[in-house]
């Protein structure tokens, strides 16, 4: 009988207060390598928060695990860039690297991975929404991360934008086996793409498979009303 592989992230007995409130309290779940996991909930249920608990940055009771080999990379959910900003891309780059002691080819191999070349020597505060989102993913795999921890990167994107940020996550899942921790107000997004879903709502977290926290009583449970699921222009369609 072969054994189930290491996971990538262990949590037991999670609970999360801030400021007298409870965010989350006292989860527990296992997150496989490799896996997409979605973190859902309805606005203000804490989900940005967990994953800046999950990173280290804020504190927290219980128990968090991440394996021994995981390097982790974090694309934030919005950085406004001032349009005076006089730092170019390349700069931006060359100073994490610096930071955390990466080399000019762990910049190269990032920068072809996202593609984003040609914005190498642009101003950040020029940059579109867009083109700023590729370029914080682009900074966040500097190193060759095993895991990605992104909040909601596509919440002031067009959807052509919006595609072309998805579709780089799941060919990196895809391809690499980078587990992706993605934060998402997209329920269709979350029913496609999504292995395992945390479902976030008045302190309660709720794991499991997409297909066991994807239907509708779950939904309507956390939202409060019936929900549709709607399709992209973007997606693959059978």
């Amino acid at each position: 009988m072969t054994s189930k592989p290491d996971p990538v992230l262990e949590i037991v007995g999670l609970s999360i207060e801030i400021a007298g409130r409870t965010i989350v309290r006292d989860a527990t779940f296992s997150l496989p390598r490799g896996a997409d996991l979605a973190v859902i909930g309805p606005n203000g249920s804490g989900k940005t928060v967990l994953l800046k608990t999950l990173l280290g940055l804020l504190p927290a009771s219980g128990t968090i695990s991440w394996a021994p080999d995981s390097r982790r990379g974090y694309v934030p959910q919005k950085v406004f860039a001032d349009p005076h900003l006089p730092m170019r891309v390349k700069e931006l780059l060359k100073a994490k690297a610096s930071v955390q002691h990466f080399k000019d080819s762990d910049i190269e191999s990032a920068v072809a991975w996202v593609g984003i070349t040609d914005l190498m020597a642009q101003r950040l505060g020029a940059l579109s929404s867009g083109q700023l989102q590729r370029v914080l993913l682009a900074m966040a795999m500097v190193g060759s991360p095993n895991v990605l921890l992104v909040d909601e990167p596509t919440s002031s994107l067009d959807e052509a934008a919006e595609g072309h940020i998805y579709e780089l996550l799941q060919r990196t899942r895809q391809t690499r086996g980078t587990t992706v921790i993605l934060v998402s107000h997209d329920l269709a997004l979350v029913h496609n793409m999504a292995t395992h879903v945390l479902c976030l709502n008045g302190g309660r977290a709720s794991f499991g498979t997409a297909q066991e926290m994807l239907t509708q009583d779950i939904l309507e449970s956390l939202y409060g009303c019936p929900l549709q699921f709607h399709s992209h222009a973007w997606e693959k369609k059978p």
